[in-house]
């Protein structure tokens, strides 16, 4: 049960791939960074790099 928490008294699964997440996860996921996305360009007035720009 390493892939599992229990919250409000049941089971989660926290391991779970994107294609395997419900609709209305992916939506509020994809809210989420989006709003960071934002609020990075906001504080750095600048893009995030891409992974492979730092390494």
């Amino acid at each position: 049960m390493k892939n599992h928490i229990i919250v409000n008294g049941q089971i989660l699964q926290t391991n779970k791939k994107w294609s395997h997440i419900k609709q209305g996860q992916k939506n509020s996921i994809t809210g989420w960074l989006k709003v960071e996305y934002y609020q990075f360009i906001e504080v750095y007035l600048q893009k995030p790099k891409r992974y492979k720009e730092i390494i």
